[in-house]
């Protein structure tokens, strides 16, 4: 094995061991709190180290969370698309709180980088392959909206409301449990079964706002 093949394999544990530091820090610290020199500390390397791999903590946070992202996309394709429409919904919106409850860190990075949105501090290589895969999965929902449209199921109404309000109750939802306002829905198996079929109630039922005179 030749010495360039050798120091390729060390620049990527380098990398993964500071995602593996930040990713432990999210867990146990308020994100905005976090860093480089934490992440450092926690990698164990020298803060220029994380610098040669990561143009700043934004981009650490994003590169999580897009990996995250392709992860969850995945999971969200292996759903049996022989399921008639409203079950394989129901089953993909509890893919997502699986997948996040899981992984509760990474639910705090992805709200940060959602808060975040085009003030992320992220080279621009990187920023145009983040940006484009968050696009991807919120086109794979738009589609799903656009089926249930389609089929008469959801209130057909301008896709980015029925989106952002399906997505504010999931996120909201996920925030309460994680701030723990309510502890024992952590145990409750009913719990996620009512969200989901509150969320879908107000997809079907819909109604356009009022305008204004």
């Amino acid at each position: 094995m030749g010495i360039e093949d050798r120091r390729a394999r060390e620049f990527q544990r380098r990398e993964q061991d500071i995602l593996a530091a930040a990713l432990a820090l999210a867990g146990t610290e308020d994100w905005p709190a976090v860093t480089i020199d934490l992440i450092a500390e926690k990698a164990e390397i020298g803060k220029g180290t994380v610098y040669k791999h990561f143009k700043s903590k934004d981009e650490v946070c994003a590169r999580l969370v897009m990996e995250h992202s392709i992860a969850l996309l995945a999971k969200f394709r292996a759903v049996d698309a022989q399921l008639e429409f409203v079950p394989r919904l129901k089953a993909i919106l509890k893919t997502f709180w699986y997948h996040f409850m899981e992984q509760r860190e990474v639910f705090q990075l992805s709200m940060y980088c959602e808060l975040s949105g085009g003030s992320l501090n992220l080279s621009e290589d990187f920023a145009a392959t983040f940006w484009a895969q968050r696009e991807t999965v919120f086109g794979y929902f738009a589609g799903l909206i656009q089926e249930g449209i389609d089929r008469g199921i959801i209130a057909r109404q301008p896709i980015d409301y029925l989106m952002s309000a399906g997505w504010s109750t999931l996120a909201g939802a996920m925030r309460v449990i994680n701030d723990s306002n309510f502890p024992h829905l952590n145990s409750d198996p009913r719990y996620l079964d009512y969200l989901v079929d509150y969320i879908l109630k107000g997809l079907m039922n819909a109604q356009a706002p009022a305008e204004s005179g």
